[in-house]
C-alpha cells in the first residue's frame, strides 16, 4: 500500500486546477500537509516527509521517500507542466489551487484524491 500510495503521490505532481497561478507562487520549497486518498486522510510523515522545489530557472526537484525526480516544469494557462528527466515524459497537471503559501491538486482516477502542499 506504501508503494502505491507513493507513486500516486509523486505521479499526483501530474494531475494539479486553479485560479491565478503565477510563476512566482509555484517558485520555493513545498512540503507535504496530508493527502486525502479516496476519503482516507494520510499525514507527510508517512510518506518520509516529501517535499517539491521548483526552481526560479525551470527545473524541479521531487524527493519523496528516498526516492527523487528531477526535470522542469512551465506554467501554461491553468496547467503546470513537468518534464521528468528520469521518466522522459511530460505530464500535464490541473492545478486546483496555488497561492503563495499553499499548493492544492487532484489526483487518480477521477480525481478521487486531494494532495496538499504547503510551503
Amino acid at each position: 500500500m506504501k508503494n502505491g500510495i507513493i507513486v500516486l503521490f509523486i505521479l499526483g505532481i501530474l494531475s494539479l486546477s486553479s485560479c491565478k497561478e503565477t510563476k512566482t507562487d509555484l517558485v520555493g520549497e513545498w512540503r507535504l500537509e496530508k493527502m486525502d486518498l479516496a476519503g482516507e486522510e494520510i499525514f507527510a510523515n508517512v510518506l518520509a516527509n516529501p517535499t517539491y522545489t521548483f526552481n526560479q530557472d525551470k527545473t524541479y526537484l521531487i524527493r519523496a521517500s528516498g526516492q527523487t525526480e528531477t526535470g522542469t516544469w512551465k506554467l501554461k494557462e491553468n496547467k503546470l507542466v513537468l518534464f521528468s528527466k528520469e521518466l522522459d515524459k511530460e505530464t500535464n497537471i490541473d492545478i486546483q489551487t496555488l497561492t503563495p503559501e499553499s499548493l492544492i491538486y487532484k489526483i487518480g482516477e477521477d480525481n478521487i484524491s486531494t494532495v496538499y502542499l504547503i510551503k
